[in-house]
C-alpha cells in the first residue's frame, strides 16, 4: 500500500466532491434549459473522475473520503448566503476559477505521485478539467 499515493488520490477526490458540490449550486439557479444541461454534463464528469478515484484508493487498500471536508462546507456556506437569481456570465467566470484551482491541484499531486498509474490517472483528470474550462468560456 502506497500511504502517499492515497493521501494525495484523496486530495483529488475531495476536489471532485467539491466540483460536483458547485455545479449542484449553480445548476439549481440555471433558468435556460441549455445552460442547465450544460452544466449537468460537467458535473457527471466530476462525478465520473469521484468514482474512478475511489475505485482507485480502494485498489491501493485505502478508504476513500467521501465529501469535500471543511473547505466545501466552507464554499457551500459562501454560495448559500451570495445571493444569486440565475446564472450569468460572472457566475461561470466564478466557476471557471473554481477549475482553475482544481487543474493547478491536479498539477501538484501528479508531481506528488509515485506510481505511473495513478499519475496517468490524475492527468487524465487534469486534461479533462482543462476541457471543462473551455467550454464554460464558451458559454461566456
Amino acid at each position: 500500500m502506497n500511504n502517499n499515493d492515497i493521501k494525495e488520490l484523496n486530495t483529488a477526490l475531495k476536489g471532485e466532491h467539491m466540483a460536483i458540490e458547485t455545479f449542484d449550486y449553480y445548476i439549481q439557479d440555471a433558468k435556460d434549459e441549455d445552460t442547465k444541461k450544460k452544466l449537468m454534463d460537467m458535473q457527471q464528469q466530476h462525478q465520473f473522475h469521484a468514482i474512478q478515484l475511489s475505485e482507485r484508493i480502494q485498489q491501493l487498500g485505502g478508504n476513500p473520503i467521501n465529501s469535500s471536508g471543511i473547505t466545501g462546507v466552507m464554499a457551500e456556506i459562501k454560495n448559500k448566503v451570495t445571493p444569486k437569481k440565475y446564472v450569468d456570465n460572472s457566475m461561470i467566470k466564478s466557476i471557471v476559477q473554481g477549475e482553475e484551482l482544481g487543474i493547478q491541484a491536479y498539477g501538484e499531486i501528479m508531481a506528488n505521485l509515485t506510481d505511473g498509474a495513478n499519475q496517468k490517472l490524475a492527468e487524465e483528470m487534469l486534461v479533462e478539467s482543462v476541457r471543462i474550462v473551455e467550454k464554460l468560456n464558451q458559454m461566456v
